[in-house]
């Protein structure tokens, strides 16, 4: 399936329930905030000093990532009123934020499967979350277009080339991003998908 969208042809491949998108892969490098700037994001989100381990951004997307120490604050995290992040000075052209981490913290996915939390928590790489309310986004429940860049960052960090997200949002959600080592400008994001609305239009 073909669709035609603001970034170009979207290519889309169905196997049963699964949906495999072809999009552009961003280029995220690593990047620096000043004091002042790192300091709103941790009181925006709710963190202590030592949770962002690294921060990287991405000129093509626009989209800044936080790289936490531990899958549980980024479970954690509160939804930053829009103001907190649209009126800090990033000296970047920020658009929106992912804050991510690997999942392998010690006792993470014990933890959850006691709390009979969702599958998908306890069998992941890599857990995330993304806000964008400069685009009217507090919080997207499961986004696809951050995955454009996280799987490049953290592919080095997990040694694969086919990544499990989870999206830690209250609704929840998870992709699996495939890195083709041969396509450079091009990532693969696929997820399970269900009809809720099916109909014709006449124009």
């Amino acid at each position: 399936m073909l669709f035609q969208t603001l970034s170009g042809v979207l290519k889309v491949r169905r196997d049963e329930t699964i949906l495999q998108l072809d999009f552009p892969r961003g280029f995220p490098m690593t990047a620096e905030l000043n004091g002042l700037a790192r300091e709103k994001l941790l009181a925006a989100f709710g963190f202590t000093d030592n949770c962002i381990l690294d921060i990287a951004f991405c000129t093509q997307t626009k989209k800044l990532i936080l790289h936490l120490a531990r899958p549980s604050q980024v479970h954690a995290a509160r939804v930053p009123l829009a103001k907190q992040l649209m009126r800090i000075d990033y000296a970047l052209d920020v658009r929106g934020i992912a804050i991510a981490c690997c999942a392998s913290e010690p006792g993470w996915k014990e933890e959850m499967k006691a709390k009979d939390a969702p599958e998908e928590l306890t069998t992941c790489d890599i857990i995330t979350r993304y806000f964008s309310p400069w685009n009217g986004i507090p919080e997207d429940p499961v986004n696809g277009s951050s995955h454009t860049i996280l799987p490049y960052y953290y592919t080095k960090k997990l040694g694969k080339t086919t990544i499990k997200s989870c999206a830690a949002s209250p609704r929840g959600g998870r992709l699996t991003v495939t890195i083709d080592e041969n396509v450079t400008d091009r990532i693969f994001i696929a997820g399970s998908a269900c009809t809720v609305l099916q109909g014709t239009m006449r124009l």
